[in-house]
């Protein structure tokens, strides 16, 4: 019995084996996704940009909220509200500020105008290094 299972298993290993691929076996070549090409990523939209930029700065301004309200909570006292409600206005306040700033900010810096292409910007950076140096000179002649 056992060197039949064994014999049984052996063959369908050798069918799997003459394959590359073992999943070949269960989907066509026809019907093979086509891959994704590796060509330049997606840009993102405005909107995807304040969304990390105010998720960013939430979970840093909650953590820093936390941190000083805690301190706050523990030097001062919790107040007529009480502790938990006390340290959730920090953090919330906290939260809330960050995620906005943050969000403006993330926009604003990956914003570009001008996208050159590496040929462009080759031949911006050899006009660049290649430019009289006046400042140098003008030292260099005191």
């Amino acid at each position: 019995m056992l060197t039949h299972l064994h014999t049984a298993f052996a063959k369908q290993f050798h069918k799997l084996r003459t394959y590359d691929n073992p999943f070949q076996k269960l989907i066509p070549a026809s019907e093979m996704p086509v891959p994704i090409s590796q060509g330049q990523p997606q840009q993102q939209s405005i909107l995807q940009k304040m969304g990390m930029g105010a998720a960013m700065g939430g979970a840093v301004g909650m953590t820093l909220g936390f941190l000083f309200g805690g301190f706050a909570i523990i030097s001062r006292g919790a107040g007529p509200r009480g502790p938990l409600n006390t340290l959730a206005t920090y953090m919330a306040s906290s939260g809330g500020t960050f995620a906005f700033f943050m969000s403006i900010g993330s926009v604003i810096r990956t914003e570009s105008h001008l996208s050159l292409t590496s040929a462009q910007l080759a031949s911006l950076q050899s006009q660049w290094h290649s430019r009289p140096h006046y400042l140098t000179e003008k030292r260099s002649t005191k």
